[in-house]
């Protein structure tokens, strides 16, 4: 059965993990995700099952996670209406969740042909707006490694877990990897092996909102990053 939190003294904050500086992935309800033989709507997923993914194919699933929210302020929802980005239907992601960009432009200015860029740096493109909700579900998927996988026919990223301590006395000299453990208890306290190194170079979202056009002076990125 997927995993859930038990409280709220132990929900991760969709859009980031306090005081670690990460953002968290998140998919919202009913969103595709390609596994062996079609796709599978994220609510359906549980640890075990496995996943498509772009580098390893087949994957299994060590942790699902899920969390309702009020899609607001810096929870707001990101979305890409069907064909915006090649997606083949809508598709709603956390505003700090990455996805894959590949183009020359990223070759010249960092090196690297394939980039991650954060769903919030591609809101002005055509089709992609945010979209405040009352009320929205976002789920966590994590793997053994940081994966990318694709939803509604995009490649985006898996749950990415950075500078988690996993000893009690490392816990206690780190208030970071204390407050991940809060955080993540059904990955953190069963041992579960997951990686810290990104499948690919992470942009931030001012990085990648230069990238593709849409860095404007008035944009209030400090209200949804």
């Amino acid at each position: 059965m997927t995993e859930t939190y038990a409280s709220e003294d132990h929900l991760p904050d969709p859009g980031r993990a306090p005081g670690t500086g990460q953002p968290i992935a998140c998919f919202t309800t009913g969103t595709r995700i390609m596994v062996p033989g079609g796709d599978c709507p994220v609510e359906r997923l549980e640890p075990g099952m496995t996943v498509e993914t772009l580098d390893h194919g087949p994957q299994r699933l060590v942790w699902v996670g899920r969390r309702g929210v009020s899609g607001k302020g810096p929870l707001v929802p990101v979305v890409f209406e069907p064909g915006a980005i090649g997606n083949d239907r809508r598709l709603r992601l956390s505003a700090q969740h990455r996805l894959l960009l590949e183009c020359p432009r990223a070759k010249e200015i960092y090196g690297r042909a394939q980039v991650l860029v954060p769903a919030i740096s591609f809101v002005g493109l055509p089709g992609i707006t945010l979209e405040p909700a009352d009320d929205i579900t976002y789920f966590h998927l994590l793997f053994d490694r940081h994966e990318l996988i694709s939803a509604e026919g995009v490649v985006c990223e898996s749950l990415l877990l950075r500078n988690v301590a996993r000893t009690d006395a490392a816990r206690k000299r780190d208030a970071t990897a204390r407050e991940n453990v809060a955080i993540l208890p059904g990955v953190l306290a069963k041992q579960l092996p997951f990686g810290t190194k990104a499948a690919r170079w992470i942009l931030y979202p001012w990085q990648g909102a230069e990238l593709l056009g849409t860095l404007l002076p008035d944009r209030p990125w400090d209200q949804v990053v």
